[in-house]
């Protein structure tokens, strides 16, 4: 199976990614509502997002593939401006959402998860480094967290050549990471989905289709 991925920029990848949220902040007020479209639905406007919006930026939001289906944002509490959100996986009324954020001390773009409310914007649940190792091998940091689903194992977070199977109780604490799989080549984990206890690794590209496993 064959899939096109689409390259994004930035701005554009904070709303594309959230579809209910949308992303960037250090803090989140759910206070501050603007009204919501109805379906139909976008492309939204900067005021349409609910919650408080980033210190820094444009007062705008660019223009992306499939922008006229998003209804309903969020800014996403607490971030730091260099945040990256690369997925979503919904879990009843809340989101998990990855991506990464660059560290100068490890000199790599760390994996971030968090959980968000998605009635009152909410930050539940965070983590901002996530440390494993494979088998026998010295421990390394999940670098980039380009795909995420949630089943009833836990949450699964992939980066490029590895699986990470974290506990959705203990994000943020001790005893977050339950295993950590190598992702062998040509499989690479740059989006991830699941199904009927299945689960999809999908490959990103610049100059070539991506491809689904």
């Amino acid at each position: 199976m064959r899939i096109r991925p689409v390259h994004r920029g930035w701005a554009g990848l904070c709303v594309v990614v959230l579809l209910l949220l949308a992303g960037c902040s250090p803090s989140a007020d759910s206070s501050a509502r603007a009204p919501v479209r109805a379906p139909g639905c976008g492309p939204l406007t900067h005021a349409e997002v609910l919650g408080t919006p980033p210190t820094l930026g444009a007062g705008r939001m660019d223009l992306f593939p499939n922008a006229e289906t998003a209804c309903q944002g969020w800014w996403l509490p607490r971030l730091r401006q260099g945040f990256v959100a690369q997925g979503l996986a919904l879990d009843g009324r809340t989101v998990w959402v990855s991506g990464w954020d660059w560290s100068h001390r490890e000199h790599a773009r760390l994996c971030q998860v968090m959980q968000v409310d998605l009635r009152s914007g909410k930050l539940l649940r965070f983590t901002g480094i996530i440390r494993g190792r494979v088998g026998g091998r010295t421990p390394t940091f999940c670098r980039h967290g380009g795909g995420i689903t949630v089943d009833r194992h836990g949450i699964w977070l992939a980066e490029a050549s590895r699986l990470w199977l974290l506990d959705p109780d203990r994000i943020g604490r001790s005893g977050q990471v339950l295993r950590v799989w190598r992702v062998a080549a040509p499989i690479r984990g740059s989006v991830s989905l699941s199904r009927a206890g299945r689960l999809g690794l999908g490959s990103w590209h610049l100059n070539r289709p991506g491809r689904l496993d």
